[in-house]
């Protein structure tokens, strides 16, 4: 942090503002507020790759605010790559800041995809009221921020790297628990490994909402109804980027 602050000036980059914090991750947090702070943010970004090249202990990100929906009404003829690339092009996005599942059978003989992407993009999607694909129209439905959630474990409400968890589920689907396959391509029931081994409801994906948080530690069950989501966003008046080493 002593080498940035020396070498990347604020002032040249036009920022009055910040205000640094830990992520969840670990990392450090620096927020920039004001006019054009995603421009801004950016600039720093770019400024902070430069000075901490790949391969050093150093790893600089811009976090970017997604939100998640699926895509209906999907004709057959509609591939996942189409959608990608109409995403990023009415959203003018990069397609690398698109993420697109795999087609799911819907009702009608159409189909449906999970579509995540920068929040900017998807306001302008659904101000057109939906995205058109060849000949079709799809609708875009919104789907629940994720909660906060720990890939070594799979509990909630903590990550990684402050993980205490005896066990590590790193390999297995966060849908049904079991190991071999990823939860993009799983079809079976959803069961909770975290909830089955403490003896509690599993009925339920390792994020979902009846799972109680958990790391390791010996504590009273929480009602799943008390359970306050960890949104881990950013304010809309801020944008964002991480230096994380």
């Amino acid at each position: 942090m002593g080498e940035a602050r020396t070498k990347v000036p604020l002032e040249e980059l036009g920022i009055a503002d910040t205000r640094l914090r830990r992520a969840q991750t670990g990392g450090l947090l620096i927020e920039i507020a004001g006019a054009n702070a995603g421009t801004k943010a950016d600039s720093l970004a770019e400024r902070l790759s430069a000075l901490f090249k790949e391969g050093e202990e150093v790893r600089v990100i811009r976090p970017i605010r997604r939100l998640e929906f699926r895509l209906v009404d999907l004709d057959e003829s509609v591939t996942a790559d189409e959608i990608k690339e109409a995403v990023a092009a009415r959203g003018r996005v990069p397609l690398s800041d698109v993420r697109v599942g795999p087609l799911r059978p819907r009702g009608g003989g159409l189909n449906s995809v999970w579509l995540q992407c920068p929040e900017l993009c998807a306001e302008v999607i659904r101000k057109d009221g939906g995205l058109r694909v060849g000949w079709s129209r799809m609708r875009l439905i919104p789907l629940a921020r994720r909660r906060l959630q720990c890939y070594r474990c799979l509990a909630v409400r903590h990550t990684r790297v402050n993980c205490r968890s005896a066990v590590d589920r790193s390999n297995r689907c966060f849908k049904c628990g079991k190991e071999g396959h990823k939860v993009i391509d799983c079809r079976a029931s959803p069961h909770c490994p975290v909830c089955a081994a403490r003896n509690l409801p599993a009925g339920h994906r390792a994020d979902g909402d009846g799972c109680a948080p958990y790391n390791g530690l010996v504590r009273a069950t929480v009602p799943a109804a008390a359970i306050v989501p960890a949104s881990g966003s950013v304010s809309p008046a801020q944008d964002a980027m991480v230096v994380d080493g």
